[in-house]
């Protein structure tokens, strides 16, 4: 299997990202501690998600290293 190009990826960033956020505006009842992105790409929706719950621990896992180089490079705060 190749890998995934981030920077083809990014092209449609706003495209890949807005179902996410949509999503994750929908769950206002929860305040979870700890969240475990499956599938965290280049980092869009962990940011997102971060915005969304501020107070919890996220960390974001990718079968892709090169999304999650780009990840790393683009959120150095955040684990990956």
């Amino acid at each position: 299997m190749s890998d995934w190009n981030s920077n083809q990826y990014m092209k449609f960033k706003n495209e890949r990202t807005q179902p996410s956020v949509d999503l994750i505006n929908r769950i206002s009842y929860l305040d979870p501690q700890n969240i475990l992105g499956i599938g965290c790409g280049s980092g869009n929706r962990t940011f997102a998600l971060k915005n969304r719950f501020k107070y919890a621990y996220i960390i974001g896992v990718d079968y892709s290293e090169n999304m999650l180089e780009k990840a790393k490079n683009k959120l150095s705060r955040y684990d990956f």
